[in-house]
């Protein structure tokens, strides 16, 4: 167990570099490993990194680059539901972390509304359900800091 704690943090350390420069423009490469299933690793390390894969493949989803879920509604589906289950730990351990995947999630849903026409967003409608009876998403860019983020994920 502890062995693989380590490569996840390793891996996810290693594809967060540059990350505080150019956020969710800059691409982040994560080794291929199923995060979500980490999110509530006694761990508090492995679960803080493997919530940061998920926001970081929201946010690149969200600025355009379609690879991270475009075509992985399962997946999408998995980290969704994961963090659904474990939002109110995931809010009170890492905050930052926490509001930008929320506020990812905003952004999101209001290109899906809005369809935008430059790029489809395919999100199935009963996770898009889920996702707005479970998360509430109002309120949240009074509380975003990129500053606190980048503290929090120790980068």
């Amino acid at each position: 167990m502890e062995q693989m704690d380590n490569k996840i943090i390793t891996a996810v350390k290693n594809g967060l570099k540059g990350f505080e420069i150019g956020a969710y423009f800059i691409g982040c490469f994560f080794e291929n490993y199923p995060y979500y299933e980490y999110f509530n690793s006694p761990n508090i390390e492995v679960r803080k990194y493997s919530n940061a894969v998920y926001m970081v493949k929201l946010g690149n989803w969200r600025v355009g680059c379609a690879f991270p879920f475009y075509s992985k509604q399962e997946e999408l589906a998995r980290y969704t539901l994961a963090f659904i289950e474990n939002k109110d730990t995931i809010r009170s351990e890492f905050p930052s972390i926490y509001l930008q995947i929320l506020n990812n999630w905003r952004i999101l849903l209001e290109m899906c509304d809005e369809g935008d026409e430059h790029w489809e967003i395919n999100i199935p409608s009963i996770l898009i359900e889920k996702i707005r009876k479970e998360i509430d998403l109002h309120t949240l860019e009074d509380f975003l800091d990129d500053d606190d983020l980048i503290r929090e994920l120790n980068i």
